[in-house]
This record gives structure tokens, sequence and C-alpha cells, in this order.
């Protein structure tokens, strides 16, 4: 299993206060995951840390939510987030806004990070889900060789 931290997530705070966001990926099962004892020996974690963990059977998003003093004691599954689609993308140029089409809905929450930038250099602006579609709109045509990493959360 490797542990990486990502950033601190909540703004204004210290680092060493924010509670931060880890991706880990493993060879387990999301249900092993879960299960007591799992992240006892990860000794950087703290109560209210976020782990994306990529299982072999897709993707967990959990909070730390109880440590005594250094061992995980309890972690749940994100007071019911779910993650609707993660990976990345290949923009198809033409047009400052990609569409990306599936089950998502309006309220669906949608984080977009740049994974190599075109030839075009174009950046996200904004992204957004509507009923059926994601919306991820740059400032300027991005080409056909622009890679992005979407996940999108409900």
């Amino acid at each position: 299993m490797s542990v990486d931290y990502v950033y601190p997530i909540a703004s204004g705070q210290s680092e060493g206060n924010a509670p931060k966001q880890y991706a880990i990926t493993c060879s387990n099962t999301k249900a092993e995951v879960v299960a007591s004892g799992f992240f006892n020996h990860v000794t950087q974690l703290k109560v209210s840390d976020f782990l994306f963990v990529r299982c072999t059977d897709g993707l967990a998003l959990l909070d730390v939510t109880g440590i005594n003093p250094t061992t995980v004691t309890s972690i749940s599954t994100g007071g019911g987030t779910e993650i609707i689609s993660n990976g990345i993308q290949t923009t198809t140029g033409g047009s400052t806004t990609e569409t990306i089409t599936g089950n998502f809905l309006p309220t669906d929450v949608v984080q977009v990070t740049e994974h190599s930038v075109g030839t075009n250099q174009a950046y996200v602006v904004e992204a957004y889900a509507s009923q059926g579609s994601v919306s991820v709109s740059f400032n300027t045509d991005p080409g056909t060789n622009t890679k992005y990493n979407l996940t999108v959360l409900r």
C-alpha cells in the first residue's frame, strides 16, 4: 500500500491543523479497507483527514473519525459520499467546453485537475455537473491532446 499526502483542504488554516486528503493505492477490496485496523500503522493520519483509496474493486472515499492515541480506531465511508466517476479524460478539441455524458446530477460535486497540458496550453476555468452531463470549460480551445483528471462525487 502506498500513501501520498495530497494537500490541506481547509483554506485559512495552518497546514498543521487543517484536515488533509491522502491518495492511497492498495491491493485490497473496499470492504477490506473499511475493516477495523486496516490503517492502524499509518501514523500521519488525524481525525477529520480524508482518504481517497483506489481498491481492486473501485474507489472509496473515507473519513478518519477516531484515533487513540496514534492508532486509527474508526473510519467512516464519507457520510454517504459516493464516487460517481474518476479518471483521466482527453479533450476532443474544437471548443472551449468539453462535455462528458453519464449518470450525473446537478447536485454532484465536480473536481478537475490538469494531468498534462496540450500544445494549446489551455487551463481549466470551471467545471460543473448538470442532468446527464459534466461540462469542463477551458480558457481557450484545448485541442485534442490535453488530459485532465475528472472526479465526480455525490
